[in-house]
């Protein structure tokens, strides 16, 4: 550099202005060559001044030339020299480089090609900086060969290929607007320097603990060793910002799984290195917070476990944390978890730690999960030494043996210190929640000192017993608890006797105080010696600090509670004798202070024998016990019933009771002791009067409690209706139930000779009956199984003697009750042959009554109701023993003849009567009979279709003809008699095979049906009319113009002329136009060409309608009958206009009035057709249909005019009812064709021909009829063989 002045860029550069520039240049010398690796000396020569920077580098051994190893490590060395060469600056760098592609995707290949960019980066960390240089003053930039102004915050410096902006003093980002260099520039700092910077660090672990001399003494390594951690972690990224978060991130990220971490040895041996390389997912992280004098404690325990403890500082924990958790790595700390592991089963760690605090701080540390309710730290804590005690041992955390915590006083007591916790280690307020949470919580041990356990404690130690100053402390101690159960074995309690007894003997016990007496009148003094043998406590509360568990425990002093206490003192009570004098004594003081004693106390009174007996059978008496003995409930004498030594005697009844005797009913002392000593004959009423005398009272009481409000009131009702105490007649024992009432007429009736074993003794039964009393009840035939067993003795009777009068008497006075009782039992079963039947019948029925027995069954007997349509085959109650109303309720058929019966009944007329009855009152009787048969048949038929069938079953027996059909003929004319299949009904008139049915027998349809008479079946109708319009009143008016045909008042303009001056038929032209498009255009076309004028009323328009009508009154009578419909929507309920001579309702109804409306129907519906009013069609087919004009005389003729005018519902209704007929029909069209066939075989009698034809042509109808039936059935080729069979006949 020269002195003289230059210029550049229009400006003068002088000797002044370039100094500083050189100086800086050679300031940015000492590190621009770290990253240039063929440079190795810069000099800066002046006219004045002299600069120069050299460097040396030398490879690190063992980290370069290995296996797969890319990237190389020199140790860099700087000099530098200023003027004179004089050295001004020298450091040392660990220098890692690399140009290679880890992994890269052909996009950011590209993306370097197109850039020029390449792999190459490096690192460079300062081992030694010149003196007086320290970490704050370092900053770490970003090289691109040569150095930037760009700062990383980082502790070392990053070389890479970056893409820079043009003045070098920024990287290029996205926000540049060139994603290709910002790409590149990311790639390099997420993806390309992390990985060496690993690399680095791994190598300065190594080049800082391998100078490290282990032949020192322990404490100069300890010393060495801490200043080199020092030095290495301030190599550590540990925070970032800007451009370099994700190269610090991802730094992080990859020491997870790296070497890099610095652990000592886990075994000491002797040429083990310092340290050894761990991954950060492996170690340990230091726990920083801890006294120091247990710090180095649980690093040897984590160590002599196998722990690898990161020897790192606490920066570099939290940037761990930081980063990893970030990127969602695990990390292991020194915690209280981990400590917990390590600690179980290691008993001597606390004893290691001298210091209070620090063992406080340990147990806190440890068992402060017991406060944070952790159960996962809580489930381990069992087996951590981590107890206390006052013998200064530590115990494990465990279920068993159990230790326990107690105040200061109790430990005063006693001197067990292995079980007792040393309370003062939980010194600060954090543990004393501790050692609360461990008492509460059994698993582990740890519980307060109960008190049978201080109890076992005192006396262990005072086995002679407590001394006087000792018990008082002691119960100073146990003053304070309110329930001193659990120190009932300690000896403290003193008795009015001076002695002093374990405190659980207050139980029970008697408290008396100063003024209470003890002299010797008291019970206290009567009784006191026997007390005292009876170990009875009794002491005074003053003397015993008067605690208020004693006042509970014990008793107030009183004559009763003396007894109590007697009682319960638990000896043997039934052992004991006493006089007669203390017996009673005993009985006064009890019964008087019975209600004062608890029920354990008189339970335990009732062993006293002190009770007097009944004694045995020879009446002596002794004392007995109420307890397991009996007491009569009511008090009741039993004196005389035998042996009762076990019985106390009434008078004390209540008392023994409640002292534990068996309080026996009288009822259940009858029941086990009285009837079995009357049935062995112990006791004899009937020969021994003081028996008897007792005997009798039994049953009175025994009534008395059965008639009073009491518990045993149905149990004696039970014992006196059915035990087997009464005595009967004879002597013999039976229960009530057994004995019929002396008063019963029936069974007086029925049982007047039998033996005297039946009834009770008269005695007895005054005595059961005594006060009116009802509540013994003798067997009545008014009882189901009485009646039934006097039912079966009177059925003996109708067998061995059934003309005899007083069997006759019986069976009436029975059949009388069991008319009272109809539910009693079944008797319409035909084995009830108890009824007397009815003697005579009267004439004529007489003479064919058959023979019956005198007894019948209630099923077998009819009333004479029926008496028509039975009379020859039943028999029938008699007048005065016709079964009530109730009955019939009960028995629906009874008195009803048996459809058998009627059956049977009707053959007899037919074949017996029918030929004998031949006078005129017979006749007419024989006929109402008949009547009144069939309409009994018909009823039974109609019920269901299941009667209907069974009847049909039951005439199929029948041998002669037995339907009357000939009213006008004599019954006994064997020509009025037909079989049903001779008959048919619902036809109009009666065929070649089969005669009508007679109208008078028509109403038995139900009854010739199931008999097998012809019928027409008739069949639903399906037709749907469409409703007509509502008629207005306008409409109204116009329709009863056309229907008065007053063509004045109604101004018709129309006029329909049948004959010349005969028939006309008026109308409205603009309401037929209107109802009938027909109309419209006849009225417009035809019509209209041909109409001619009235002369009288020129406005009347005459249509002529005779060339149509051609003097057929049929069409006269249909066309007015499209005109109404037109008016009215509806059809005519006339044949024609309405004139006087029109049928009525009835003849309307009538078989000929029948046959003409369907004439006109079909007549109607005919010009329907033809003028295309479907809705007029299908009312007509509605009328056909519904009101079952459709039979079997014209149903074929319908159906044939129906199906030529297009009317479907009228032809579908036919073809139903032939379908449904076909048989009926088949046989009546056959008949026909043969009847014909039969006359033309005649010949002889039509002389000129005509009659031949008309029969030919009715034969050939029939026979059209015929092929109908056969289509419709599907059967023709059936139907014809059978028509060719019969031509033939």
């Amino acid at each position: 550099m020269t002195n003289r002045d230059s210029y550049a860029f229009g400006e003068v550069w002088d000797a002044a202005r370039v100094k500083p520039l050189i100086n800086q240049w050679a300031e940015d010398a000492k590190v621009s060559m770290l990253f240039l690796k063929q440079i190795k000396t810069i000099n800066v020569i002046s006219e004045a001044d002299k600069w120069a920077v050299v460097k040396d580098s030398e490879p690190v051994r063992g980290m370069s030339g290995n296996a797969g190893s890319v990237s190389s490590f020199d140790k860099v060395r700087i000099h530098a020299y200023g003027p004179g060469d004089q050295p001004s600056a020298n450091s040392t760098w660990l220098v890692g480089i690399n140009d290679t592609y880890p992994t890269a995707t052909s996009t950011i290949r590209d993306i370097a090609q197109d850039g020029r960019w390449i792999p190459h980066r490096g690192i460079a960390m300062p081992l030694e900086q010149p003196k007086g240089d320290a970490r704050m003053a370092f900053e770490g930039r970003i090289f691109s060969y040569l150095p930037t102004p760009i700062a990383t915050d980082l502790p070392f410096h990053v070389h890479g290929v970056f893409a820079l902006i043009s003045n070098r003093k920024g990287l290029v980002t996205s926000a540049a607007n060139n994603s290709h260099a910002a790409s590149w520039n990311e790639y390099m700092l997420s993806t390309l320097l992390p990985p060496l910077i690993v690399q680095t660090m791994s190598c300065l672990l190594r080049l800082k603990f391998d100078c490290l001399d282990t032949r020192q003494p322990r404490t100069g390594i300890d010393g060495a060793f801490h200043a080199i951690l020092g030095a290495y972690f301030k190599m550590w990224p540990l925070r970032s910002s800007g451009d370099m978060t994700s190269l610090v991130q991802r730094f992080w990220e990859l020491a997870h799984t790296s070497l890099i971490f610095p652990v000592r040895p886990l075994r000491q041996e002797t040429d083990a290195p310092v340290v050894q390389g761990f991954a950060g997912k492996d170690v340990c992280f230091p726990m920083c917070k801890a006294p120091l004098d247990v710090l180095p404690k649980l690093e040897q325990l984590l160590r002599e476990n196998d722990v690898p403890l990161c020897e790192c500082v606490q920066d570099v924990s939290s940037s761990a944390l930081y980063h990893w958790r970030k990127a969602s790595l695990t990390m292991i700390q020194t915690d209280a978890s981990l400590l917990r592991k390590v600690l179980r089963g290691n008993s001597d760690l606390m004893l290691k730690i001298r210091s209070q605090d620090g063992r406080g701080w340990l147990l806190e540390l440890l068992l402060g999960v017991l406060l944070d309710k952790d159960e996962d730290g809580i489930d381990h804590l069992n087996g951590l030494a981590l107890l206390p005690l006052e013998d200064d041992t530590w115990v494990s955390l465990s279920p068993n043996p159990v230790y326990y915590t107690a105040s200061t006083m109790a430990r005063s007591l006693f001197k067990n210190h292995k079980t007792m916790v040393k309370e003062s280690a939980f010194a600060t307020s954090k543990l004393q929640k501790i050692l609360k949470a461990l008492e509460k919580d059994p698993r582990y041990g740890v519980a307060p000192l109960p008190p049978a356990k201080f109890t076992e404690y005192v006396c262990l130690e005072n086995s002679a017993g407590i001394p006087q100053p000792k018990l008082l402390q002691v119960w100073e101690y146990i003053r304070t608890s309110p329930d001193l159960t659990g120190f009932g074995d300690l000896p403290i309690l003193t008795t009015i006797w001076g002695t002093v007894v374990p405190l659980r003997n207050c139980q029970g016990a008697l408290r008396v105080s100063q003024n209470d007496r003890l002299d010797t009148g008291s019970m206290l003094h009567k009784l006191g010696q026997v007390l005292q043998r009876a170990g009875i406590i009794v002491f005074q509360l003053d003397k015993n600090e008067k605690h208020k568990y004693l006042e509970a425990k014990s008793g107030p002093y009183s004559d009763s509670s003396v007894i109590s206490a007697f009682v319960k003192s638990g000896g043997s009570l039934s052992s004991m004798t006493f006089d007669s004098s203390e017996a009673s004594t005993l009985r006064e003081v009890i019964r008087s202070a019975l209600n004062e004693f608890s029920h354990g106390v008189m339970s335990d009174l009732g062993f006293l024998r002190i009770w007097p007996s009944y004694g045995a059978a020879h009446g002596e008496s002794r004392l007995i016990c109420a307890h397991s003995n009996q007491i009569i409930d009511g008090g009741h004498d039993i004196r005389n019933l035998g042996d009762s030594h076990n019985v106390i005697q009434g008078t004390y009844s209540d008392t023994v009771k409640r002292l534990g005797a068996h309080s026996v009913h009288l009822t259940d002392f009858t029941r086990e002791r009285v009837i079995p000593r009357l049935q062995s004959q112990v006791i004899m009423p009937i020969s021994n009067k003081a028996h008897m005398t007792a005997y009798i009272q039994l049953l009175k009481n025994l009534v008395r409690i059965a008639t009073t409000k009491s518990n045993q009131k149905s149990e004696a009702q039970r014992l006196l209706q059915f035990g087997s105490l009464i005595l009967a007649r004879d002597g013999s024992l039976h229960a009530c139930n057994d004995l019929f009432d002396p008063h019963d007429t029936l069974l007086t009736t029925v049982y007047r000779h039998s033996s005297s074993n039946r009834f009770p003794n008269q005695e007895v039964y005054t005595a059961l009956q005594s006060g009116g009393s009802t509540v013994t009840k003798f067997r009545q035939s008014t009882q189901d199984p009485v009646l039934i067993e006097c039912a079966n003795t009177v059925l003996e009777e109708t067998v061995k003697r059934p003309h005899a009068e007083a069997t006759k008497t019986m069976a009436r006075a029975l059949v009388i009750k069991i008319y009272t009782k109809p539910s009693s039992a079944n008797w319409m079963q035909s084995r009830w042959k108890v009824v007397p039947i009815s003697e005579s019948l009267p004439a004529p029925y007489s003479s064919s009554a058959p023979y019956l027995p005198a007894y019948m069954s209630f099923s077998d007997l009819i009333l004479k109701d029926y008496q028509d349509i039975a009379w020859t085959q039943c028999g029938f109650f008699p007048s005065d023993l016709e079964p009530p109303q109730n009955c019939r309720n009960v028995w629906a058929e009874v008195g009803k003849p048996r459809i058998q019966v009627i059956v049977d009944h009707l053959h007899s007329l037919a074949k017996d009567l029918a030929s004998t009855w031949t006078s005129n009152s017979e006749q007419l009787q024989l006929q109402l009979t008949l009547i009144n048969t069939y309409t009994a048949l018909n009823k039974y038929a109609s019920e269901s279709d299941v009667n209907s069938t069974t009847l049909s079953s039951l005439l199929t027996t029948m041998t002669v003809p037995y339907i009357f059909n000939s009213f006008e003929k004599e019954i006994s004319d064997p020509e009025a008699w037909q079989w049903p299949d001779q008959l048919i009904l619902d036809v109009e008139n009666p065929t070649a095979t089969h005669r009508l049915v007679h109208s008078k027998l028509t109403q038995f349809r139900s009854f010739l049906a199931a008999a097998g008479v012809h019928e027409m079946l008739s069949v639903a109708g399906d037709v749907k009319v469409t409703p007509a319009p509502p008629p207005s009143e306008f409409v109204t008016m116009l329709c009863n113009l056309f229907e008065s045909q007053d063509r004045t008042s109604g101004f018709m303009d129309v006029c329909f002329r049948f004959y010349p001056g005969g028939q006309d038929i008026f109308a409205h032209k603009i309401v037929l136009a209107h109802s009938s498009k027909y109309f419209k255009t006849r009225f417009l076309g035809v019509w209209a060409k041909h109409v001619t004028r009235d002369s009288a009323d020129p406005m009347l328009e005459v249509i002529d309608m005779s060339s149509l009508a051609s003097g057929d009154e049929d069409f006269y009578a249909a066309f007015w009958g499209v005109l109404y419909y037109l008016y009215s929507h509806n059809l005519t309920r006339w044949n024609g206009p309405p004139t006087p001579a029109q049928l009525s309702e009835a003849q309307l109804a009538s078989r000929d009035g029948v046959s003409e409306r369907v004439q006109y129907l079909l007549s109607l519906l005919a010009l329907a057709d033809e003028y295309q009013i479907s809705r007029l069609k299908d009312l007509i087919a509605y009328e056909l249909v519904f009101r079952r004009m459709i039979v079997q005389g014209n149903v074929f003729t319908v159906r044939e005019h129906a199906e030529l005018k297009r009317c479907r519902p009228v032809v579908e209704h036919c073809e139903k009812y032939i379908k449904a007929n076909a048989i009926s029909l088949k046989s009546f069209v056959m008949g026909e064709i043969v009847a014909l066939q039969k006359e033309l075989l005649k010949g002889g009698r039509d002389k000129d021909g005509r009659e031949t034809v008309i029969m030919k042509e009715e034969k050939a109808e029939y026979e059209t009829h015929l092929q109908v039936i056969g289509e419709i059935m599907k059967n023709e080729e059936a139907i014809g063989s059978h028509l060719s069979c019969n031509y033939y006949l």
